[in-house]
């Protein structure tokens, strides 16, 4: 009766145990993904790691790697624009209704890297407003 006992509670110990073990195999693969994002020259400019953090890499005229950096945003330079609305890519817009809000990716003034993102506002009420925005996930 006792050998009964036991090997059924061994029984059980084992299913539990696999069964945890399958289970944080699978979360821990699903986290191990990343994203990578590429400019038109085929280099690596953004990757977002599984925790949510996105390295940038930033090249010379060459396609040398100048920088590599941390941040929280992915395409946070602007420096990745595929011509939709004016917005650089994985950025957002917002007006409200009245005005005219005209959004374009420049190349100058910059105070930094090769592109900026620009907003020129005309017409707008004086409740009104425009913005571009970044959702982090």
């Amino acid at each position: 009766m006792i050998y009964f006992k036991t090997s059924k509670f061994m029984l059980l110990l084992l299913i539990s145990l696999t069964l945890f073990t399958v289970n944080l195999t699978n979360g821990y693969a699903a986290e191990k993904m990343s994203v990578n994002v590429y400019d038109s020259s085929g280099r690596l400019v953004n990757t977002k790691l599984a925790d949510g953090t996105v390295v940038e890499y930033q090249y010379d005229v060459n396609g040398n790697l100048l920088h590599k950096n941390m941040n929280m945003l992915m395409n946070s330079g602007f420096e990745i624009y595929t011509g939709k609305n004016g917005v650089a890519d994985s950025w957002g817009y917002w007006q409200s209704a009245g005005g005219t809000a005209n959004y374009q990716v420049v190349t100058s003034p910059i105070s930094s890297g090769k592109q900026a993102q620009q907003m020129k506002i005309s017409n707008m009420p004086k409740d009104g407003g425009a913005n571009f925005f970044k959702t982090y996930q």
